[in-house]
């Protein structure tokens, strides 16, 4: 046989081999392409939770900020109500001992 013979057999056999990997890596990389439009769905499903979830958490940290500020409106109300008993307490002290 001759020699270029031979090596156009070979180069041959080597472009059926590289032939050959090229589809196992297309079919890896298909496999792998649908693993990744998994993933893709899943994180969007979970990025739509957290947006969900983020929206409600806002609403209710409104509601209790809300609450939070009744109150401490109350608390200040009910306060300046006190102090201003106890600063009228010792007047009416002294009017009860000035009674006797």
């Amino acid at each position: 046989m001759d020699f270029c013979y031979l090596n156009c057999l070979a180069g041959l056999a080597k472009l059926e081999e590289a032939s050959q990997t090229v589809e196992l890596l297309k079919d890896e990389l298909n496999i792998m392409e649908q693993h990744l439009r998994e993933a893709n769905k899943k994180a969007e499903e979970v990025l739509l939770e957290v947006t969900q979830r983020a929206k409600e958490s806002e609403k209710i940290k409104e509601s209790v900020s809300k609450v939070k500020d009744r109150a401490e409106q109350v608390c200040a109300e009910n306060f300046l109500d006190y102090l201003e008993q106890l600063l009228t307490f010792p007047n009416s002290i002294d009017c009860q001992t000035n009674w006797y």
